[in-house]
């Protein structure tokens, strides 16, 4: 925080040392650091944080670089860079993920009893696809920051569905991976998640007959059975559709699709979810505002996008009929963070959602509790919405979280002087200090403090390190000078370290 200047002078002779303490004006400037999946900026007494979806930057060797998320061609394959883990794909369809020396590869060997084929793949920035693994079949891989994306698109009719279809992986390695639930999609924005059977050398993904049957049926049809390696920004992003298919009436979960259809879907409504993890993320403390950046695909009007405060998260609420149902009802129930109406049919748009009082206040209740925001995304059931999600493949349309708060926090500086009060009742406090000390061997220390107080021959300085400042290059002497200087702490933290700072150094 910015510390401006009171000229004062100490001197303790029984030390063979001096202590000036003295001010100089503080000029602001902007600093900017990263985190695996933030960048933060400060300046002017002012700091913004950008949280992306997925991990943007990679440290290696202390330095962080940002993910580059293409392929590449690396001798007779394929690659893409190595960050989290690295892939590589051969002309005949096997992929290999490589993390730490440790490996997992899988080759398609099966798509309803056809021959496939595989020739040398196509690559499209992040994307690696086999074209036609069977007549009107493509299979696409995407390479994401912490998982490798698989969809098989099947881009026209299949000829003498009879049956149940199933699709089949070899798999071989020692590498640990997730299943994501497999689903397919059609362009009609109806969805189905998929029965398979997994074992340790293959995966069996079952695509029903009555689904290819459905006489509403758009194509292109999407199936995704991806595999995850670790964490992302994003906990999880997908929807939950409540539907009736004419039989069966329930609720179903989509979990990390491209984009997100909200409203309006082939055999009822759906509304989405995003949770965010700000793990790793220092507590902004007082939020001035905050804004969810979402690219619009396309939206029918006269419609809205509500953003709403969600009860729990999708760890929370299981994924069968009634946690589903609860999951439903819980993306709309809740209070509204931001509200956009559209009047017109839009799209391809980026749109920024300005959070209310009360959405800055549930977003530091989560900084102070559970380090996981959930925000979820409602509209009329009878209008479509289609929002771009964590994996699309155009990083620049994945949702952001923007964070703006005051550098200068006035709270920090009301901490350290309750906690001072709290041992030193009303003993005077003098805020931001320059302190200077030359001990008897000429050394010199020089530091800049938010508050100090002095005591008989004992002063106590206190400096709280904020975004873009650094710790100040001194200790405390012996019990004459002391020293606090902290970080990352809540307000109550500050005043119980600074209180139990004083009282275990006071002199009797």
């Amino acid at each position: 925080m910015s510390k401006r200047v009171i000229l004062i002078s100490l001197f303790f002779v029984s030390l063979s040392a001096v202590i000036f303490l003295s001010s100089a004006q503080f000029t602001s400037q902007i600093v900017m650091d990263k985190g695996s999946n933030f960048e933060r900026s400060c300046g002017n007494d002012l700091c913004t944080i950008t949280i992306y979806s997925y991990d943007k930057y990679f440290n290696r060797n202390g330095q962080w670089e940002e993910i580059d998320e293409n392929w590449h061609r690396c001798g007779d394959n394929f690659c893409t860079n190595n960050y989290y883990f690295n892939t590589i794909a051969d002309e005949e369809g096997l992929v290999t993920i490589n993390s730490d020396n440790v490996q997992f590869s899988q080759r398609i060997s099966g798509f309803a009893n056809s021959n496939v084929v595989l020739l040398e793949p196509i690559i499209r920035g992040s994307t690696l696809t086999y074209l036609n693994v069977i007549p009107n079949v493509d299979l696409r891989y995407q390479y994401l920051p912490h998982k490798l994306k698989e969809e098989l698109i099947i881009k026209e009719p299949l000829n003498n569905i009879e049956e149940d279809l199933q699709v089949s992986f070899d798999l071989n390695g020692e590498l640990s991976l997730v299943l994501e639930e497999p689903f397919i999609c059609d362009n009609n924005r109806n969805c189905k998640t998929l029965n398979y059977t997994l074992s340790r050398n293959k995966i069996d993904i079952i695509i029903p007959r009555e689904f290819l049957a459905s006489e509403n049926l758009r194509y292109p049809i999407i199936i995704d059975p991806s595999f995850t390696i670790g964490n992302s920004s994003i906990v999880w992003n997908g929807r939950v559709e409540e539907y009736f298919d004419g039989d069966l009436f329930g609720y179903i979960r989509i979990s990390n699709p491209t984009s997100l259809d909200v409203g309006k879907t082939a055999n009822g409504s759906a509304r989405a979810d995003l949770d965010w993890n700000l793990e790793g993320i220092q507590n902004p403390d007082v939020i001035n505002n905050a804004t969810l950046r979402l690219f619009i695909e396309n939206v029918i009007s006269q419609n809205f996008i509500n953003i709403t405060n969600m009860e729990k998260n999708s760890s929370q609420w299981s994924n069968d009929l009634v946690g589903n149902q609860h999951f439903y009802t819980d993306m709309r129930n809740g209070t509204v963070y931001s509200n956009m109406v559209f009047t017109s049919n839009i799209s391809n748009f980026s749109q920024d959602f300005i959070f209310t009082q009360q959405g800055l206040d549930y977003l530091g209740i989560a900084f102070n509790s559970t380090n996981r925001f959930s925000t979820g995304i409602d509209t009329l059931f009878s209008k479509e919405v289609t929002i771009s999600a964590r994996d699309n493949v155009n990083s620049s349309r994945r949702p952001q979280l923007v964070i703006v708060y005051d550098l200068s926090n006035s709270s920090i500086n009301d901490a350290i002087i309750e906690g001072i009060n709290n041992s030193l009742p009303n003993n005077p406090i003098v805020s931001d200090q320059q302190i200077y000390i030359l001990n008897q061997n000429g050394q010199h220390s020089l530091g800049r403090f938010d508050k100090t107080t002095t005591l008989n021959n004992q002063t106590w300085s206190f400096n709280y390190v904020n975004y873009g400042e650094s710790l100040v290059n001194m200790s405390s002497l012996f019990n004459i000078l002391n020293v606090w200087q902290n970080s990352s702490l809540n307000y109550t933290e500050i005043v119980d370290q600074v209180q139990n700072f004083i009282n275990n150094t006071l002199i009797q």
